[in-house]
């Protein structure tokens, strides 16, 4: 006999699966473009071809105001929750007449307020922030989150920047002095928000965390119980950093006075910049980083830079300038990117410049240098994979050991004139000293006058 199953077969040809997508959005109209209302006015992306939110070569002055309409657009098919940041990404320091200095950033005031309306006069912007408006320098990061499920906007809000009338002639620079300059960073955050479900509910992604807006901190560096009385530098000499607002207090200090010498800071994990603008770089000509930072095998990664300045030299790295400093076992990752028709830049993945005795060991760059955007009234264009340039300081020595540039450094074009690359350094005027180094990167540069090399130019 044979004996035979019962059979039966279901097919459903509709489960499709679909992997969703976090997509946000940040749109803006100016105060001119909202007159007629804000629901009927064409919004415009905030993206990297957004030239300034506000009025170009605008002279601040007591009284001075400037507001832009904003919102949040939900682009994907998930939904996702924000978070608002905003913050100084670029701060030149003028001078009075007298010498002293001048920061914007302690004169100028900003808030958000949401509004409804296009607001009739500054006087009505600036009552509607009056009550939580603070300095530039303070930074700001929305404590609140917002969620918008997909295809949604958010109600619009206004960012109100404004120069306040009793300011006086301490924001006044000299004829013939430095003019100070200020330049400000709007960061949007999202994550996941527990809105989807799957077979046991929505909350799967509850923990989802967002991008860190980075606002600067310096409580690492504190006085608690490690001697030196109220204000003063701590006794100790290590100092661990774990945060992106750590870093960017780091920043904060050296550029302000404190060089780091005979101290050494150390990252206890990965640290992502995500929520940062632009970067300040540690170090600057003037205040130049002169401790050791020990990368500790991390990474930094999200390194970003999009500048346009017309100011004379524009240092950019993760470091500005170090001098008589030892960066080590350190990896970062970004992109830097120059859109300018004048001034010099100096561009380093790890820093900018070196100067004096500066050792640079286990380094890994994994920032893309674009400088082909250079126009033909540029001063010059400098870029390395590790450093960007050695100046020829007497007794001068940067030694390079065991340093990968994995970063791709393309400058200049037909008409810029004077542009340098160099896999590992470029423009060494000063000593430098390459054992076990490797670039993987593509190195270029154009236009008159131009040099790269592989490794390291040494004119």
């Amino acid at each position: 006999s044979t004996f035979a199953w019962f059979t039966d077969s279901v097919t459903s040809g509709k489960n499709t699966i679909i992997a969703g997508n976090l997509d946000v959005e940040l749109e803006y109209i100016t105060a001119s473009q909202a007159k007629d209302g804000l629901s009927t006015a064409t919004w415009h992306e905030v993206n990297n071809d957004t030239d300034s939110l506000f009025a170009k070569d605008a002279l601040w002055e007591p009284g001075y105001t400037e507001v832009v309409y904003l919102r949040v657009k939900n682009a994907g098919t998930l939904a996702l929750k924000y978070r608002l940041g905003i913050n100084v990404v670029n701060n030149v320091i003028g001078k009075t007449a007298d010498d002293k200095d001048i920061d914007l950033a302690n004169f100028i005031e900003f808030g958000v307020a949401k509004t409804d309306t296009p607001f009739a006069n500054r006087t009505a912007a600036r009552e509607a922030v009056k009550a939580d408006a603070v300095k530039l320098s303070a930074g700001y990061a929305s404590e609140s989150e917002t969620t918008l499920n997909k295809e949604q906007t958010s109600d619009p809000f206004a960012l109100v920047v404004y120069m306040p009338e009793e300011v006086g002639n301490d924001a006044n620079y000299g004829t013939g002095k430095t003019k100070p300059e200020i330049t400000l960073g709007i960061n949007l955050v999202a994550t996941q928000a527990t809105v989807e479900k799957d077979s046991f509910g929505e909350n799967y992604d509850e923990n989802a965390t967002y991008p860190e807006i980075a606002t600067s901190t310096t409580t690492w560096y504190s006085d608690d119980g490690v001697g030196g009385g109220a204000g003063a530098a701590p006794t100790k000499t290590e100092f661990v950093l774990t945060s992106a607002s750590d870093l960017a207090g780091l920043a904060e200090l050296v550029n302000g006075g404190e060089d780091f010498t005979g101290k050494t800071v150390k990252l206890a994990g990965d640290i992502a910049l995500d929520g940062v603008s632009n970067w300040i770089p540690i170090g600057t000509d003037e205040h130049p980083f002169k401790g050791t930072f020990d990368g500790a095998g991390h990474t930094i990664s999200h390194l970003y830079f999009d500048q346009n300045s017309a100011i004379d030299t524009v240092s950019m790295g993760f470091f500005g300038t170090v001098e008589n400093a030892t960066v080590k076992d350190l990896t970062v990752q970004g992109s830097m990117t120059v859109f300018t028709n004048s001034g010099s830049y100096f561009c380093g993945g790890i820093s900018a410049m070196a100067k004096g005795i500066c050792t640079f060991e286990s380094c890994t760059s994994d920032v893309d240098i674009d400088g082909t955007k250079m126009g033909p009234d540029s001063k010059g264009f400098t870029a390395g994979g590790i450093v960007g340039a050695i100046p020829g300081y007497r007794g001068a020595m940067v030694t390079f050991n065991k340093c990968v540039n994995n970063g791709d450094i393309i400058c200049g074009n037909e008409t810029a004139f004077g542009c340098v690359a160099g896999g590992i350094v470029s423009l060494i005027l000063g000593n430098g000293e390459l054992k076990d180094c490797t670039n993987n990167g593509t190195v270029k540069a154009e236009g008159p006058g131009s040099l790269y090399d592989n490794l390291a130019v040494n004119p």
